[in-house]
């Protein structure tokens, strides 16, 4: 049985991690800012700064779709029509 992306923390896990490693290197980036490593240590820190943010907010959609999904199931009943 496959659970849903909300619930095994698929995108939340790397969220935490490309955002932790993004702030990581700016401040290497921001340590030494004439060093010629600054300039690639702050494109990378952009890099894993925006696939920190959008798998946040991939998270985020399937937290909310899941709720959505669980409110339909518990306040909608189908009805079946019954060949009398």
């Amino acid at each position: 049985m496959s659970h849903h992306p909300a619930q095994t923390l698929r995108f939340l896990v790397p969220a935490i991690l490309l955002t932790a490693a993004g702030l990581f290197c700016t401040a290497l980036a921001l340590d030494d800012p004439q060093s010629t490593e600054s300039a690639f240590y702050s494109v990378l820190a952009n890099v894993l700064l925006v696939l920190g943010v959008i798998n946040f907010a991939v998270h985020a959609v399937a937290v909310l779709l899941r709720r959505h999904e669980m409110w339909r199931n518990s306040h909608f009943v189908e009805v079946t029509e019954t060949e009398e």
